[in-house]
């Protein structure tokens, strides 16, 4: 499979990463969040991208807050 687009919009802003699916197992890659991967195991390879990137999304907001908090 080759490499697809996906965006999130989150409170007015649209993040974008890219994922790729090999041998069963989903990467997600975002220049600004890095890159995270899980078990496809019968979900969504679409549904599966957007969930991953909403995490990597949620986790880096929460370091910026955890940051900005100190």
């Amino acid at each position: 499979m080759k490499k697809q687009n996906i965006t999130l919009e989150r409170d007015g802003t649209t993040y974008a990463a890219v994922y790729l699916v090999v041998d069963g197992l989903i990467t997600v890659t975002s220049k600004e969040f890095g890159r995270k991967s899980v078990q496809v195991a019968g979900r969504s390879p679409e549904g599966l991208a957007q969930s991953l990137l909403d995490e990597m999304v949620a986790d880096y907001r929460r370091h910026q807050k955890k940051n900005r908090d100190k």
